[in-house]
């Protein structure tokens, strides 16, 4: 009973993180709303976040 609990804390705490960097990209979206354009420096800012949102461990729970 106790090993499962464990999963299932670790699984919630996956879950959690995962919540948090996809909050965090979508906060980071909502401050180009307004873009005319592009720039090289916006494109690594909202790049530098991917790596994140693609982390293995996330990946098991998809």
């Amino acid at each position: 009973m106790e090993s499962k609990l464990e999963q299932w804390q670790g699984e919630l705490d996956e879950q959690e993180q995962r919540t948090e960097d996809v909050e965090r990209f979508i906060r980071k979206c909502k401050q180009y709303t307004d873009l005319t354009g592009l720039t090289p420096t916006i494109l690594n800012d909202l790049v530098g976040i991917l790596p994140e949102l693609n982390n293995p461990i996330h990946e098991e729970m998809a």
